[in-house]
C-alpha cells in the first residue's frame, strides 16, 4: 500500500492533479474467480467505476496459460458490471515470432478481451527515463488506434508522462511505425512541405496521405 501511495503521489505531481486521487488499493492472493463476491461487495460499497487487475497471471495462478481459467476469469470480471483493465505479460520466448505481442498462454485471453493494447518499453540502466510504444492489437466495434509514442521521466518527487515524437523514440520502438506516422513526424520536424515533396522524402505511398 505504501508503494502504491508513493507512485500515485508522483503521478499526481507530474500530471498536475490537485486534490486526492480516488484510488483504493487492495492486495489479494488466490484465484480471483473464487473471491469475486468479496470484490463485488467492496465495489458496491465504494461506488468504484474502474477495476485494475495487476496481473492476470497471479489472478489465475492455478493455470495462467489455460483456456478454462481465462474464460472463468473474464466471466467473473464481467459479473462486476464495471469497466476493467487487466495487465498481463507476454511469453519472452516468443519475442520476434508471430503473435509475440499477445498475452502469454491461451488465445482466449486475446479473444475474450474487448480491446488489447501491447506495451513495449526501452530504457538504459541508470537513466531516469523510459520510452514506451503503445499499440492497440485488437479493437471491437472500432478501428484500431494508431500506435502512441510515450516518454516517461522519473524525478525525485514526480513522474512525468508525455506523448513523444516518433523521431525521438529508440529505433527498436519505431519498427511498426505507420506510413501516416512517418509523414506526420516529417512535417513536424521540417515544417510545411508540398505534397509531392513529402512523398519523395518519406517514400510513403500516395493513398496513405489522401
Amino acid at each position: 500500500a505504501q508503494t502504491m501511495a508513493r507512485r500515485l503521489g508522483h503521478l499526481k505531481q507530474g500530471l498536475g492533479i490537485k486534490g486526492e486521487i480516488p484510488v483504493y488499493y487492495k492486495r489479494m492472493t488466490g484465484l480471483l474467480s473464487e473471491l469475486i463476491d468479496q470484490v463485488a461487495e467492496e465495489i458496491a460499497e465504494g461506488d468504484y467505476g474502474l477495476v485494475i487487475i495487476d496481473a492476470m497471471g497471479k489472478a489465475t495462478a492455478n493455470s495462467p496459460e489455460g483456456a478454462s481459467e481465462a474464460l472463468v476469469f473474464f466471466d467473473a470480471m464481467d459479473s462486476l458490471e464495471v469497466d476493467y483493465l487487466v495487465i498481463d505479460h507476454i511469453d519472452k520466448a516468443s519475442l520476434g515470432k508471430t503473435n509475440a505481442d499477445r498475452p502469454y498462454g491461451s488465445t482466449f485471453k486475446f479473444n475474450a478481451a474487448r480491446s488489447v493494447w501491447w506495451a513495449k518499453k526501452h530504457g538504459e540502466p541508470g537513466e531516469n527515463e523510459i520510452f514506451v510504444r503503445l499499440e492497440q492489437t485488437k479493437a471491437n466495434d472500432m478501428t484500431r488506434h494508431a500506435p502512441i509514442p510515450v516518454h516517461i521521466r522519473f524525478e525525485n518527487d514526480a513522474t512525468y508522462i508525455d506523448k513523444a515524437d516518433w523521431d525521438t523514440m529508440p529505433e527498436e520502438l519505431q519498427r511498426k511505425q505507420t506510413q501516416t506516422d512517418m509523414a506526420l513526424a516529417t512535417l513536424k520536424s521540417r515544417g510545411p512541405l508540398a505534397f509531392r515533396d513529402l512523398l519523395v522524402i518519406t517514400q510513403v505511398k500516395e493513398p496513405y496521405l489522401k
